[in-house]
């Protein structure tokens, strides 16, 4: 596990995000971490540099040079993995966009 970083650190690179600034290079930001601002290690380092994917809930990794696939143990979700996208359909399969094709619109008098 790497070494955990200085309470002054995490704050110097808070205030950087704070600005509109870009992290030191080497630190990352990852809301599902506690805590969420950490020095870079191999694993975020692949991933930067597309040599490595890794699924959204951590539990597959891929080496995207070699092929190589490793299984781990799923994250816990956390509060922002479990917030629905804004436009996701719900479970009707109705989504909360609007349509853009140009059929006419249903209703009373519609006519097909």
């Amino acid at each position: 596990m790497p070494k955990k970083e200085s309470s002054a650190e995490v704050t110097e690179q808070r205030e950087r995000l704070g600005r509109g600034d870009q992290l030191t290079n080497g630190y990352c930001f990852d809301p599902d971490r506690d805590p969420d601002i950490f020095k870079c290690g191999p694993l975020e380092e692949g991933v930067a540099k597309g040599e490595i994917s890794v699924s959204w809930d951590g539990s597959i990794v891929q080496n995207l040079v070699t092929g190589e696939v490793e299984r781990r143990e799923a994250r816990p979700m956390t509060a922002s993995t479990m917030i629905a996208p804004v436009n996701a359909p719900t479970a009707g399969g109705a989504s909360t966009t609007a349509t853009t094709d140009n059929a006419p619109a249903g209703g009373r008098g519609a006519r097909t």
